[in-house]
């Protein structure tokens, strides 16, 4: 589906399909609702896991290319290899597709991070 739905095909559409199916009303608010000031963010979906809704499977492994994403584990570990790094708290946070937050189609990982000395 990848190779007929996309960015590159559909510049202009793109960003509507992105608002009415891609989530990003539900990532805008875990953005806001997270953000408290610190230099380093990242939120990334997670990889399905077995008991995840069929939805959450098919958006990650369909428009999230599933083979390239991580576990919180995963991640963490990346993160926390990263130079002078530091992993202050993550979390798994639920990403509906519509902008009225339903259905549910993916979790997305959440860590907030600081450099070293920088904690406030």
């Amino acid at each position: 589906m990848r190779q007929y739905i996309n960015q590159t095909k559909f510049p202009h559409l793109w960003p509507l399909f992105q608002y009415a199916l891609g989530g990003t009303v539900d990532k805008k608010r875990l953005v806001l609702a997270t953000y408290r000031g610190e230099r380093q963010m990242l939120i990334e979906p997670r990889q399905t896991l077995t008991g995840d809704p069929p939805l959450v499977r098919w958006y990650a492994n369909t428009l999230k290319q599933g083979g390239h994403l991580r576990s919180v584990t995963s991640l963490e570990g990346l993160v926390r290899h990263a130079p002078d790094i530091e992993v202050r708290s993550t979390h798994v946070a639920p990403v509906g597709a519509t902008p009225f937050s339903w259905p549910l189609c993916a979790n997305f990982i959440v860590m907030e991070a600081c450099r070293e000395g920088d904690r406030p």
